[in-house]
């Protein structure tokens, strides 16, 4: 065969770090991932990476939402009108003026007890002697003092206010705008909102359990999307699950807002349950990079829901998108000085400790990518929460940055299929294997053939065949979907399947008891592109060893094979599936003495040598094409 031009589907799940406005950069990310071709099977986020999971989610590409955040930085005001609406009491400008002020008092805290040059603080009786003898000084001026000493109390009010209502803004309007992208996915594709938006009459906010019945209309569910909330009573990490039936009634807007809930920033959001009720913060506080979402346990419950069983049988990466500190220069004796020290332990206390640790978690998942993209790189305002800074083109360079950035860290990973040449040996090989236990060294009486169907989007494609060259071979190019014939059975079910061809072939007769087309998905025109001389099949999960698991998977019991002339075979292993290997034959089953009933082969110690062939060279090809499944390749 002529080398493979053909590439594994390049799927991934993806967890989308919180960032405040730098966000925007975690968008272009996010857009990097899509130009290489990566489909997003499944996301998780928080607070900004939240949002940008959930608006690709509905349905709309990061670029679009870049394009609206532009339209929306154009109008008076800017983003800033995403904080409110807000009272007369704190605008948006009095809360910046007050944010300085504040920043003045603590300048001015650090001046007094500031070092003496040499990386040293002053010792306190130094310090105290030192305010006592200025003390006639600060007398003298106490009239100039007594404006800011008024404001200065003035604050404290204010922020007396600002925990009794628990924040500053409501980030109402921002909710609103979640829930309009929401609705312009829907329309884009072509979908019916089930209500009118929340400011129309009869209007409400559109919820998890409104777009699990919208996937059912189009026949393709929404994929797995996972929000990470502080819950304030708990005191524990919540995530909105839009799999989780627990969620239907919650408005997918709300949870955005919930999950980027900076603490006093924005108010709590409430959250109404059937037996109780939660208030919510930033996920952030908790759990920044929700990573944690995708060990092995996700495929396991996917595989028990049945609408993303097809998801939970591929294989797939993890990839990260984040952004960091970068890497901080070390100097000798950094750590002597107080004022190093102190920001240190701050650092450390308000989440460096648990990034840290979250990007060390995220890196024991299997197949993990990180796109930690620097803060400095992104050319982002200078703060998490500067709304105000945000315009066009900001928004149109923090985006580029962060595509370009998450570009070159993608470049350098393949999905190729490896070359035939190296697949068909271990094919060939398996043939002399199966030739030797029916003692037929020629291969002249059983006319084995060998071949690997690889899944492609929602196809199964045959890449890979021995013995399969002549023109008798009217299959050797046979492709299919998931859901056709024994080939697709034993993919869709993770189970080897055994199979007497030339019994099966009776079902398509006129008169047949069974409609093959509806049982099988086998249409007529499917089986005539069988070879016609065969007899006999078994075909093999080859399991992806970094996405299966050990589980026995039994025959199920309750499914009646009687006169449809296959017989599923236990397996025990469990997960993704890299493809499926067949072994077919055409030899007469009395001249070889063995039984025609599939039920009965299994029994015969020829057929249990060949099952137990058959599944050493499955693991074997797993492991080969692993090796190849988004490696690693030098630029």
């Amino acid at each position: 065969m002529p080398p493979i031009n053909a590439s594994f589907d390049q799927n991934a799940v993806v967890t989308i770090q919180g960032g405040g406005v730098y966000g925007l950069s975690l968008l272009g990310q996010l857009q990097a991932v899509l130009d290489a071709d990566i489909q997003p099977v499944a996301l998780a986020g928080t607070s900004a990476g939240a949002i940008v999971a959930t608006l690709y989610w509905a349905g709309l590409e990061p670029d679009q939402v870049r394009d609206h955040f532009v339209e929306l930085s154009r109008v008076q005001n800017g983003l800033v009108n995403l904080v409110g609406p807000f009272d007369g009491s704190l605008a948006y400008q009095s809360f910046q003026n007050w944010g300085r002020r504040l920043s003045g008092y603590f300048a001015w805290f650090r001046r007094l007890f500031r070092s003496n040059g040499e990386g040293e603080r002053e010792s306190a009786w130094r310090t105290w002697l030192k305010h006592c003898y200025m003390l006639p000084a600060y007398l003298y001026g106490l009239p100039i003092w007594l404006g800011p000493g008024f404001r200065f109390v003035q604050d404290l009010q204010q922020i007396g206010g600002i925990v009794a209502r628990r924040g500053i803004f409501s980030g109402r309007n921002f909710e609103k705008e979640i829930d309009r992208l929401l609705r312009r996915a829907i329309d884009q594709a072509k979908l019916i909102a089930p209500a009118p938006p929340l400011d129309e009459p009869n209007g409400r906010l559109l919820t998890f359990g409104d777009f699990r019945a919208l996937g059912d209309v189009r026949g393709l569910p929404f994929p797995p999307l996972f929000l990470a909330a502080t819950n304030l009573r708990s005191r524990k990490l919540d995530l909105f699950d839009s799999t989780n039936r627990t969620y239907d009634f919650v408005p997918v807007a709300r949870a955005v807002r919930a999950s980027a809930g900076f603490p006093f920033f924005f108010q709590p959001v409430e959250v109404e349950y059937p037996n109780h009720d939660a208030s919510y913060i930033d996920g952030g506080v908790i759990c920044n990079f929700p990573a944690f979402v995708f060990e092995d346990a996700f495929r396991q419950r996917l595989l028990q829901l049945e609408k993303y069983n097809e998801v939970a049988l591929r294989p797939w990466i993890h990839i990260g998108l984040r952004l960091t500190d970068g890497e901080r220069p070390h100097f000798a004796k950094e750590m002597h000085d107080s004022t190093n020290f102190l920001k240190a332990i701050l650092a450390l206390a308000t989440g460096a400790a648990r990034t840290e640790l979250e990007g060390r978690l995220a890196n024991m998942i299997s197949r993990s990518v990180p796109i930690e993209q620097p803060f400095a790189d992104t050319n982002g305002p200078g703060g998490v929460l500067a709304v105000e800074k945000i315009d066009e083109r900001v928004i149109r360079t923090m985006f580029e940055r962060g595509r370009e950035f998450a570009a070159r860290k993608l470049e350098g990973r393949s999905f190729q299929l490896p070359d035939s040449d190296e697949i068909e040996d271990v094919l060939q090989s398996l043939l002399k294997q199966a030739q030797a236990v029916f003692n037929d060294a020629t291969n002249a009486r059983c006319k084995f053939r060998a071949n690997i169907f690889i899944p492609e989007f929602d196809q199964l494609v045959l890449r890979y065949r021995a013995n399969m060259d002549g023109p008798e071979d009217t299959d050797a190019e046979a492709s299919f979907p998931f859901s056709c014939g024994l080939v697709g059975f034993s993919f869709t079910r993770r189970r080897p399947i055994m199979c007497n061809l030339k019994q099966f072939a009776t079902l398509f007769a006129p008169g047949a008891r069974v409609d093959p087309a509806k049982k099988f998905g086998v249409k007529q025109e499917m089986q005539d592109l069988t070879r016609k001389d065969r007899s006999w099949l078994i075909a093999m999960p080859i399991m992806d060893p970094s996405g299966s698991y050990a589980r026995e998977v039994a025959a199920n019991p309750t499914v009646n094979v009687g006169g449809l002339h296959y017989h599923e075979l236990d397996s025990y292993l469990d997960g993704a599936v890299f493809g499926i290997l067949n072994l077919d034959g055409g030899f007469d089953y009395a001249a070889e003495g063995l039984p025609e009933e599939t039920e009965k082969q299994v029994e015969h110690p020829r057929i249990q040598a060949i099952v137990g062939v058959m599944q050493s060279v499955a693991f074997r090809l797993g492991k080969m094409l692993a090796n190849y499944f988004a490696r690693a390749v030098k630029g």
